[in-house]
């Protein structure tokens, strides 16, 4: 009898074991398999232009420890943000509000995946051949991505291009090789870029929503109109021998 009993015992260990590592491959399987599936599941397309590298323009958030779905479910419900980084090694994530089309400026961070959320193709920053790539309404395919076009300013939290803003942010928008002419609250000489940047956003007599910047001579033209206040003297360089940039102020 009690043969048979310790037969059973180790018979229903031996099943124990077996079970628990059934159980086991199982949570392994499914483990991997969502987390193949937590990107997949928020319908956001992972870019290969920026794997393993990084690129912190227009950051709306950072945070760290975080699984992908929780990375991926923070961008979602977060109405300024189309694309994100993630680092599964680090579980780092980074959010920002535009789609990084062009990856001028990236640095390398091993590890770190890309991805584009479902609103994010077409979008404002994404690469671009024509204006028809780009979706959002007065925006134009401009240098290879698609930008707001001249006198819009881009609104991040309504995913639009607009010619007023309630309130106006820290980013600004690049036209190479145009200027408005003869409409500047101030005009400073042998001034740096972030100078001439600062002082835009710095100003009190005024609402900076616009700014010059010939690079080769450091003039800094800072101004409280756009394109679409004096079309008539919106001019393409043919003055300057060297590049001028206008910015144009992003909505906060």
């Amino acid at each position: 009898m009690k043969i048979i009993k310790v037969q059973l015992n180790a018979g229903l260990l031996s099943w124990l074991i077996d079970l628990g590592w059934f159980t086991w491959m199982v949570i392994s399987f499914w483990d991997c398999v969502t987390a193949v599936d937590d990107i997949r599941m928020f319908k956001s397309s992972r870019r290969q232009n920026l794997q393993n590298m990084s690129l912190s323009t227009r950051t709306v958030f950072t945070s760290h420890n975080l699984t992908s779905l929780r990375c991926a479910e923070q961008c979602i419900n977060d109405r300024t943000c189309v694309s994100f980084f993630y680092n599964k090694k680090s579980g780092l994530c980074a959010g920002h509000s535009i789609t990084l089309g062009i990856t001028n400026g990236s640095t390398p961070a091993v590890g770190n995946r890309y991805y584009v959320v479902e609103d994010g193709e077409g979008y404002i920053g994404d690469a671009c051949t024509t204006t028809s790539d780009c979706y959002v309404t007065d925006s134009e395919c401009r240098n290879g991505a698609c930008w707001c076009a001249p006198g819009y300013s881009f609104w991040p939290s309504s995913r639009s291009c607009v010619a007023n803003c309630t309130e106006y942010g820290y980013d600004f928008t690049a036209v190479m090789n145009h200027y408005i002419i003869l409409n500047n609250e101030e005009k400073i000489e042998n001034f740096t870029f972030q100078s001439c940047l600062q002082s835009c956003l710095s100003a009190t007599l005024y609402t900076c929503v616009t700014f010059e910047y010939v690079w080769s001579l450091g003039e800094c033209c800072l101004q409280s109109i756009t394109m679409l206040d004096k079309p008539d003297v919106w001019t393409e360089n043919v003055i300057y021998s060297s590049e001028v940039v206008h910015y144009q102020r992003d909505c906060a």
